[in-house]
């Protein structure tokens, strides 16, 4: 029984705190009844997750959490749009919808699409709904709170606590002023005329009021009372509003400014039925759309202490979308049938009326319908009922292709003219007055309609020829004509004018531009402007290529000479003839001209006498240039003259006047002469050859001579011409003595390298000594002179254990192993083939393909073995090793290691237990395979052999005799046992009759122990 009332009560609290549960999505609280009301069809197309997480959303949120972080119910909405809406790099949300918003309003206030305006835009299959918003939203967005200053309160208005009065009192000896305030009991107290009683008296009524109470005291008193300051308000806006709390107020606000004051109403909220509770009672229900649609604001009741403005969540809600004055989603309330609905959107436009209108809407919450409404019975939409989540889509009148052609582009009036049989170009281009200035008179377009292929294509014809009457063409209904602007497709030209102008400078050519209109535009001539010597430097086409032509004009007689695009106009000052130095020098300049002025006097001054105070480094001196002005032929030539003449006094010319001088780079003209170094410097190659060059300049650039370079002995080869052949001769040459050998070009140096000059021979020494490591040896160092430098053998070194590897043995036995896997992967492919073409059925097929990807596992096991490069030695007490057989000299990379004696013998391979077995004395081979459990069954006993701890091997095939002694072989610590597999028991390895010789052979040559996975 008790379990039974813990189960209702639990289920009474849950339906209670569901019902009244608000949840945020989008920034706004949703109530039950707001779900109640939401377009039908969204609760199911949200996911599974996300409607578990809309009815985990809270209710109740602090206002500094709803700002800081969204809900749950947010994220569910910011997911359902958020293939419409992007963030910026500023983290403002935005929308990817460019259409205009004829609503004025193309967010809520908080920035976001509500959860209505995402279902209206995506849930309903239409091409006009995509951008619609929620009516009447916005106005919260352009209104503001701020009072005015002007304001001046009704005279019904009511005083209360807070009011501040200014009151004067003239006449009868009185002229007084006072500044006084309504205190908490109402009264405010009058200087000679005591305490009045004003709480609750109209504005209107305080002068008679206050008069009548002077009276009492003073006879013929006046009296002004004006209201400076009002009191604040207490009020409560609650609901669905940005801001739900306790706000401050002017105290004549209405219920529209307690709205703007908390920040507005949410488009979850209702704009239709929002209410004024005073005293615990209703006294005023404001509805928006009256004043936004009607500019009634009746409703909207001023306000009073303590008022409570309550917004509910929003109502019923239909959009229409389409050819009206005012698209939106619109709260319903007495609105009943399409006629109603088409109203609230101010009525449809002119061009409505397509061939279909539609009302979208989901049947009993759940089944999509869209039914037709016949677009020419406007009186029958009142019997067409609405519901909650419509969608009225009044589709646009079918615009039909005028058959008209257009003139367009850079013309005066742009106009339209009717499509008559015959009509031509200069029906409609007339004159050329119709062209506003700098249109392309060259060419112009027409953009021809093709009903076939519905595409539009260019075509050019020639505008200037249309005006002279010597070009003409039929035009085709739907033509465009289209007239160029030269700046609008980037047609500019220029003309450029200096020298003794007040204004130099690059300027717009026009067509017919004469010389004096030119010299106008730069403001004119100066007074030292040279008018008979006006130079105009104009590129002519000859041919393929352009050429510059120099015109010499006198202005007296050429003041009309017509320009052209791109000319370039030097008006010369009376003293403006000049020499010009120019190209690679260190100070190019211009000189004024003197007559019998030379070449020398320009290059060789008494400042600057020598050719590098002049010339930079590099500069060309087999010749320069003069670039050479004749007015005759108004052609430039170069003139070339021996540049390192001048400078020796072999060589000058008269310059005449405007000669350009032109020093020439090496550099520019792509003149690299180089010589090379090899051999024992820091840096060899290819070097840039001066004049002047020495043998030890050279080597300096290269860094310098390496240690063990052979100085006395360095070669220069040099090529010389021999007729006309080319020869080489080889110098020697001693650095010390010959430092300042003069080089050529194309010499190539080569200093030898004494052998082994830099070479350091390392070998190292491990395990056992006094002191390991690796030491540097000289030429003849033997193995004993290394173990008497590590401080000689400890107590714990093992003699027989000693191993010993040699690089140069290393690669000798590598080079053996490749060779032996080159030569077995020769004899699995042959075996291969073989298998493959004797191959009769699927499974011969089958087999020869498995057999060859094993043969390829071998071989790869097989390459991953790495000869060690040992070298089997005998090592004793140094008295007894010193000068043995086994005290052979020291090579580079040699390394000794002398282990400690190990205490075991290692058994691997085919035997029933493989391991390691504790040493005992005298014991031979046979004596550890019994310890190991014997040689298996897929043994190649023939094969078995010995891998000693002192690197030697021993084997049975060399034991194999009648009477073979190989079992009884004494092992030593350290030693290992190898018993291979019996490589027979392998099918496709009997093919291959030296497979089990050659993995022998590789294993031995490695000294490795190999263990095969076959």
């Amino acid at each position: 029984m008790i379990k039974k009332i813990w189960i209702i009560l639990f289920l009474g609290m849950f339906t209670v705190v569901t019902t009244c549960l608000a949840m945020e999505y989008q920034g706004q609280t949703v109530t039950a009844q707001d779900m109640k009301n939401l377009p039908p069809g969204i609760i199911e197309n949200l996911s599974p997750e996300d409607m578990e997480q809309l009815k985990n959303a809270t209710s109740v949120q602090e206002p500094s959490q709803k700002k800081n972080a969204p809900s749950d119910a947010e994220n569910i909405a910011n997911k359902l749009g958020s293939d419409t809406e992007t963030t910026d790099a500023s983290g403002t949300e935005k929308t990817n919808e460019d259409k205009p918003d004829l609503n004025g309003s193309k967010d809520i206030v908080s920035g976001n699409v509500s959860i209505i305006e995402q279902q209206y835009r995506k849930g309903y299959s239409s091409t006009l709904s995509g951008h619609l918003n929620q009516f009447g939203y916005d106005i919260f967005r352009s209104a503001t709170m701020q009072p005015s200053s002007l304001a001046v309160p009704d005279p019904a208005y009511l005083l209360g606590t807070g009011d501040q009065l200014f009151i004067r009192l003239w006449g009868s000896g009185s002229d007084a002023e006072y500044s006084v305030t309504v205190d908490r009991e109402g009264t405010i107290n009058v200087p000679k005329i005591g305490i009045v009683q004003l709480a609750g008296v109209k504005y209107g009524d305080v002068e008679s009021i206050i008069r009548r109470e002077a009276q009492k005291y003073i006879q013929g008193i006046n009296v002004s009372v004006t209201l400076t300051k009002l009191r604040s308000l207490e009020i409560y806006v609650v609901g669905a509003v940005e801001n739900p709390g306790l706000h401050i107020v002017p105290s004549f606000s209405t219920i529209f400014n307690g709205l703007l004051a908390a920040g507005g109403v949410k488009k979850s909220g209702t704009l239709r039925q929002i209410k004024l509770n005073r005293a615990k009672k209703v006294i005023k229900v404001l509805d928006v759309y009256d004043l936004l649609l009607k500019g009634n604001r009746g409703a909207d009741e001023i306000l009073q202490n303590k008022d409570v403005i309550f917004v509910p969540g929003i109502g019923k809600t239909a959009a229409v979308a389409g050819a009206v004055n005012n698209e939106g989603i619109f709260e319903i309330t007495s609105e009943k049938n399409v006629q109603d609905l088409v109203r609230l959107a101010g009525n449809v436009l002119p061009q409505a009326f397509g061939s279909r209108i539609y009302l979208r809407r989901f049947e009993n919450n759940q089944s999509f319908v869209v039914n037709d409404i016949n677009s020419k019975s406007i009186n029958e939409w009142k019997k067409i009922a609405i519901q909650n989540g419509d969608l009225l889509e009044l589709t646009f009148s079918l615009s039909q292709l005028p058959n008209v052609v257009n003139l367009e582009g850079h013309v005066w009036i742009p106009d339209i003219f009717q499509f008559k049989d015959g009509m031509k170009l200069s029906d409609v281009l007339t004159a050329p007055k119709l062209l506003m200035p700098d249109a392309v008179m060259a060419f112009a377009l027409i953009y021809r309609y093709d009903l076939e292929t519905t595409r539009v294509t260019p075509r050019q014809f020639p505008l200037s020829k249309v005006f002279t009457g010597e070009y003409d063409e039929a035009l085709h209904p739907f033509d465009r004509i289209k007239i160029l602007s030269r700046a609008a497709i980037g047609i500019r030209e220029n003309f450029a004018i200096t020298g003794a102008v007040w204004k130099p400078g690059e300027y717009e050519y026009k067509s017919g531009l004469k010389l004096k209109d030119a010299l106008a535009l730069a403001g004119g001539l100066m007074t030292d402007a040279r008018t008979d010597r006006i130079e105009i430097k104009r590129k002519i086409k000859t041919g393929t290529k352009f050429e510059t032509e120099y015109i010499q004009l006198n202005l007296t007689d050429s003041a009309d000479f017509v320009l052209e695009s791109e000319d370039r106009i030097g008006v010369p000052k009376l003293e403006d003839y000049f020499i010009s130095l120019e190209g690679h020098v260190w100070f190019p300049e211009r000189m004024k001209y003197y007559s019998g002025m030379t070449l020398s006097e320009i290059l060789i001054s008494r400042d600057l006498p020598k050719p590098e105070d002049i010339l930079k480094p590099d500069a060309m001196m087999a010749f320069g240039l003069i670039e050479r002005y004749d007015p005759k032929t108004t052609r430039t030539t170069s003139i070339r003259f021996p540049l390192a003449e001048v400078f020796k006094g072999e060589y000058d010319a008269e310059l005449q006047p405007f000669d350009k001088i032109k020093i020439l780079s090496r550099l520019e003209l792509g003149i690299a002469e180089t010589f090379s170094l090899e051999g024992a410097v820091w840096k060899t190659g290819e070097f840039t050859y001066q004049p002047g060059l020495r043998l030890k300049d050279a080597l300096a650039l290269a860094g310098g001579l390496k240690f063990g370079a052979r100085t006395e002995k360095i070669e220069i080869a040099r090529q010389f011409i021999d007729g006309d052949r080319v020869q080489t001769d080889y110098i020697m040459l001693n650095n010390d003595q010959d430092g300042d050998f003069l080089l050529e070009p194309w010499d190539s140096i080569l200093v030898p390298n004494i052998k082994n000059a830099t070479l350091v021979e390392k070998v190292a020494i491990t395990g056992e000594v006094a002191y390991p490591g690796t030491y540097s040896i000289r030429e003849g160092e033997k193995v004993s002179d290394l173990i008497q430098r590590a401080g000689g053998f400890s107590e714990y070194a093992y003699f027989y254990g000693a191993k010993y590897t040699s690089e140069k043995a290393r690669i000798i036995q590598q080079k053996s192993i490749d060779q032996m896997i080159e030569r077995l992967q020769l004899s699995v492919t042959k075996a291969s083939s073989n298998m493959a073409q004797t191959a009769v059925s699927a499974e011969d097929v089958t087999a020869a393909e498995v057999t060859g990807e094993t043969a390829k596992n071998l071989l790869q096991q097989l390459s991953s073995i790495k000869a060690e490069g040992r070298i089997a030695i005998k090592l004793a007490d140094l008295a007894s090793f010193k000068n043995s057989l086994y005290d052979f000299r020291l090579k580079n990379g040699d390394i000794l290691d002398i282990p400690s004696k190990p205490s075991f013998v290692s058994v691997v391979g085919s035997v029933y237990s493989p391991g390691s077995f504790l040493y005992e004395p005298n014991r031979d081979l046979d004596f550890y395979l019994a310890k190991s459990g014997g040689i298996a069954k897929t043994a190649d006993e023939d094969y078995m052999y010995l891998l000693k701890a002192n690197g030697e091997i021993l084997s049975m095939s060399q034991n194999n005799g009648f009477f073979s002694s190989f079992g009884s072989t004494v092992l030593m610590p350290g030693d290992t046992i190898v018993v291979p597999e019996d490589l027979e028991r392998v099918p496709y390895l009997k093919m291959i009759s030296e497979i089990a010789d050659i993995i022998f052979k590789i294993a031995t040559t490695a000294g490795v122990a190999v263990a095969l996975s076959l």
